[in-house]
């Protein structure tokens, strides 16, 4: 091979991958040095100032914030709260419970509750015996019976219709089936046998 012939390899993609190596060098590279240097600079940051400021400063106090405010809770909040029930509000309920509730339940019970029972069951026994009573034995029950009848009466119709249906079938086929079969069936034989008969003569004698 001629070395001084060879011709320099063309840059792929002529005009194109010029103007895209161009881009990248321009703009691409610039963007992703500028993102690796603050990628970085993160990273110092988090591991150099934010991990020590969270683990030496801030967990201490979230913990000494935490214990403080859960003591001031349970003074300020929750043993007053548990003194109110205990020495207030106990006696105050069972107070009106025994005195208020119990008695209003009591007169509702006698004055309200009970007569109410009372008339109801008044007067589902008037609509049982004035509205449901003769519904029943007027329309119900003559309903009951008249379906009652005519499904026993549909029943036989069916039965009658399928007899005479079916003796009317069976009929026919023996007449116009079994019959003729049967006589072709003993014509058959017929031939049958007295061909056998004359084959057991011609060889037997």
């Amino acid at each position: 091979m001629n070395m001084h012939n060879a011709q320099p390899p063309a840059p792929a993609g002529g005009c194109l991958g010029g103007v895209a190596k161009v881009v990248a060098v321009l703009v691409v590279l610039p963007v992703r040095a500028v993102w690796e240097f603050f990628a970085w600079v993160c990273r110092l940051v988090g591991r150099y100032l934010l991990a020590p400021l969270v683990a030496y400063v801030l967990e201490p106090v979230v913990r000494v914030v935490g214990w403080v405010l859960g003591w001031v809770l349970r003074i300020f909040v929750v043993w007053p709260c548990r003194f109110l029930w205990r020495y207030l509000l106990a006696p105050v309920g069972q107070f009106l419970y025994a005195y208020f509730l119990a008695p209003v339940g009591r007169l509702l019970w006698r004055w309200v509750l009970r007569p109410l029972g009372h008339a109801a069951v008044w007067l589902a026994g008037v609509l049982v015996e004035y509205l449901f009573g003769p519904l029943y034995r007027y329309v119900l029950t003559p309903l009951g019976h008249l379906i009652a009848w005519a499904w026993r009466i549909a029943g036989q119709i069916l039965r009658v219709l399928g007899w005479v249906l079916i003796g009317w079938v069976a009929v026919k086929v023996y007449k116009y089936v079994l019959t003729p079969l049967g006589h072709v069936l003993r014509d058959a034989w017929r031939a049958v046998r007295a061909a056998a008969r004359e084959v057991r003569i011609a060889l037997f004698g």
